[in-house]
């Protein structure tokens, strides 16, 4: 009889909620899925627990390079993904109870099909901030928001609506919206606050487009509700193509050497990725050795000690440029090229050239020194004296490195960070 009980709830539930219980069925199913892994296959990595979400992925060896590869090949769908998953049990039971008693209001006011409409638009709309942000988030509460978002709307142009969302449930939403804000920053929690604001936002604008313009401006309400759509799918392409990032660039120009694409073309991609964000050493690294590669060895001399300058503590940059020093031709190339290096760093010109051990012999000229390679006369260190002060950050004390080595598993070519954010 039990049984029997709890099928016929089931059923009423979703004759009632179709959607609803649908959408939450998925992330109980996605659920069940990630506990019973451990089960089930143990040799898994607990990274694909988490199937068709959004992972933030790095390079093995250059974790500087860092972004959701797979959203950036094409797979927007995981967008929709990392919605429907959660960090526990927890954290999907609070959203569904949420998400249960907003929707008993929302979906009858929306109608069943404009309702799945608006979820799963909710959905992604909650995650575009994150993404941009570079976070991974995972959860239904930006939808929980969205729904909520409406109900403030409805509240204002339906009396039943208004006897049945009191003032303390509206409390207790606001109230958990700025705790959230001020858990993250103070670091207890890591809560995915972009998504509770975008999708609070996105309700209550479709809310007002829906009920209260339908009243007066039936037409202006579609219309207006379309544009909104089409600028969602606007921003999910951006997201998708971020075209203001450096490690975009990265990724795109190392799927291009993989490729065997046009070698300009390659170095078109590295030079916008170090253009937009100079903290990519391998950015650096690779736009040199393709300009040396293509015939420009001065323009890959410049490169590398560009990227050098920002990047002070990656020593393949350092070794690539003693290589392409020992590559110059003659005095005069040496010349042009430490007019280039004093042009670059500046006062800090002379500790550099210690640091690329470019051995100092004499000068050929006014502001001219020869380098010489082939006869160490004197083993430099990098406290050597020279026309700099001692403690040269960077250069004679290097930074810390930017990653600590234990941010990835160099044994797991798919290594990746998942689920920063609830």
């Amino acid at each position: 009889m039990g049984i029997k009980r709890n099928v016929i709830r089931l059923l009423t539930a979703f004759r009632m909620l179709p959607v609803t219980v649908l959408m939450l069925a998925v992330s109980v199913w996605l659920m069940s899925l990630r506990l019973a892994a451990p089960f089930t296959h143990p040799e898994v990595d607990p990274l694909h627990y988490f199937p068709g979400s959004v992972q933030s992925q790095k390079f093995v060896e250059h974790p500087e390079i860092r972004g959701p590869f797979q959203l950036w090949a094409g797979e927007w769908w995981r967008i929709f993904g990392s919605a429907f998953h959660h960090g526990d049990l927890l954290h999907l039971l609070l959203n569904a109870a949420g998400i249960w008693v907003c929707a008993r209001i929302v979906e009858r006011a929306f109608g069943w099909w404009r309702y799945l409409v608006f979820f799963l638009t909710a959905a992604v709309v909650s995650m575009l901030p994150e993404l941009l942000a570079g976070k991974d988030a995972i959860g239904l509460s930006g939808v929980l928001y969205a729904m909520f978002g409406t109900l403030l709307v409805l509240r204002t142009c339906n009396e039943s609506v208004r006897q049945a969302v009191s003032l303390q449930f509206i409390y207790v939403g606001f109230g958990w919206l700025f705790l959230a804000a001020l858990m993250t920053l103070a670091g207890m929690l890591p809560i995915a606050n972009g998504a509770h604001a975008a999708g609070l936002v996105y309700g209550v604008v479709i809310g007002w487009v829906v009920f209260r313009w339908r009243q007066t401006w039936p037409a202006l309400s579609v219309i207006a509700s379309q544009l909104i759509h089409l600028g969602v799918i606007a921003a999910t392409v951006m997201v998708a193509n971020p075209l203001r990032n450096g490690a975009y660039y990265a990724w795109m120009a190392n799927e291009s050497e993989h490729a065997g694409a046009d070698p300009e073309l390659k170095l078109e991609q590295w030079k916008a990725a170090t253009r937009l964000d100079r903290r990519l050493s391998y950015a650096w690294l690779r736009r040199a050795q393709l300009e040396f590669a293509l015939g420009k060895p001065q323009d890959a001399w410049t490169s590398t000690l560009q990227g050098a300058m920002f990047n002070r503590t990656d020593e393949e940059l350092v070794r690539f440029a003693r290589r392409l020093w020992k590559e110059m031709p003659d005095v005069a190339t040496q010349g042009e090229a430490l007019s280039e290096l004093r042009r670059i760093f500046g006062s800090e010109a002379d500790a550099w050239i210690v640091r690329l051990k470019l051995r100092v012999r004499g000068s050929t000229g006014p502001g001219l020194l020869t380098l010489m390679l082939d006869e160490p006369q004197v083993t430099y260190t990098l406290d050597v004296k020279v026309d700099v002060p001692r403690e040269v950050p960077g250069i004679t004390h290097p930074h810390p490195p930017a990653h600590s080595p234990d941010e990835v598993n160099p044994q797991n070519p798919n290594s990746a960070l998942l689920g920063e954010s609830l």
